[in-house]
């Protein structure tokens, strides 16, 4: 059998082009059915279908799509449950932290398969646990920490309400825990998560960053980072890696002064996200956006009947009621299911409690 063209401009050294005059191209060698059926095949959306029928008979007949916290039950139906990636961004000393705190405890107290990791890398875990026995005993700061000023008469029922705080305390932090370390990696927190469930046998976590801005950067990536905008996408890209656990993930951020958006009569929601701190626009990223602002900046308010904590020198005058912050919790950015809106929030600020106030 004769040789092609091909090759004998192959053996002579020239181009097929050359030796012929005109250019001859080789057929493609076909695969036989034998090669096609042995070979790996793509995965195509039908292939994919039964999976995803699979995945949503599992939120069939159920009233939320995430974790549902239920003290705040506003939010809760307006978001149908904390779930995915979410940011909650905030000025400085709104509550921000003490609502992540306050969300965290309440899933766990209502979800018995979810457990609570709390990343903190600016309050040590001490301070932390104080604001939770706050929150859960119904009392003020003073009076848990300094209770010792109290009169006789009243201690006994104070004494109480935090002996009850520390035992619902007791049965909930079985299932959370406070990393406090100021760099903590990502690879550290998510052995710690894995730990965290594997020891409190559940299968779901409500993970708390607080927060966002002071999240350390590797040693081993500063090379490339050379400005703010890569710090800010590194950053937002271990939060991504979080979510990509399947679990509930809050992060904190700051918030840059309102720029008169987001409110309720102001819907302009792309403004309102542009207030979120972080030059690669950290609002755009996560499933849902939360905002939290004062809707007075005058409306911390205390009662003009002052109550007294005695000790043996001299009186300690508090309000009689807690102080009361008014606030505004706006969710400015949500996927499917989530119904952006704005829920009117009191905030008592030195019990680290809130609580939601009923429009009429």
């Amino acid at each position: 059998m004769g040789s092609s063209s091909s090759e004998n401009a192959r053996l002579s050294g020239t181009s097929p082009l050359e030796s012929g005059g005109r250019l001859t191209v080789e057929p493609m060698d076909v695969p036989t059915q034998h090669d096609v059926s042995s070979a790996p095949l793509i995965t195509t959306l039908a292939d994919e279908l039964p999976k995803h029928k699979a995945d949503l008979e599992k939120y069939r007949g159920k009233e939320y799509l995430g974790l549902p916290q239920h003290t705040l039950s506003g939010i809760d139906n307006a978001i149908s449950g904390f779930r995915g990636l979410m940011l909650l961004a905030a000025p400085p000393n709104v509550g921000k932290t003490a609502l992540g705190v306050q969300i965290g405890l309440d899933i766990v107290k209502h979800n018995p398969d979810t457990c609570f990791l709390f990343v903190s890398m600016e309050m040590s875990r001490w301070d932390i646990m104080t604001r939770m026995l706050c929150r859960l005993a119904h009392v003020d700061y003073d009076e848990l920490v300094r209770g010792q000023f109290c009169p006789p008469t009243g201690r006994q029922d104070l004494q109480q309400q935090i002996r009850d705080a520390e035992m619902a305390l007791g049965e909930l932090g079985r299932r959370i825990r406070i990393l406090d370390d100021e760099a903590p990696s990502l690879e550290v927190i998510r052995r710690e998560l894995e730990a965290l469930k594997l020891q409190t046998r559940t299968s779901k976590a409500f993970i708390l960053v607080d927060y966002l801005q002071i999240w350390s950067i590797p040693d081993g990536t500063q090379g490339r980072i050379h400005s703010d905008l890569d710090g800010d996408k590194y950053r937002i890209g271990a939060m991504k890696q979080l979510r990509s656990t399947g679990d509930a993930v809050l992060v904190i951020s700051e918030v840059r002064k309102q720029s008169g958006t987001g409110g309720p009569s102001d819907q302009n929601t792309t403004a309102a996200l542009a207030d979120v701190m972080g030059s690669a626009r950290a609002g755009y990223t996560p499933d849902m956006v939360f905002i939290l602002r004062p809707k007075d900046v005058a409306s911390a308010s205390q009662s003009s009947k002052p109550r007294k904590l005695y000790n043996d020198e001299s009186p300690i005058t508090l309000p009689t009621s807690p102080p009361v912050q008014e606030l505004e919790f706006q969710i400015v950015k949500g996927r499917d299911g989530v119904t952006k809106r704005t829920i009117p929030l009191k905030f008592y600020y030195t019990r680290h409690r809130f609580e939601e106030v009923s429009v009429r």
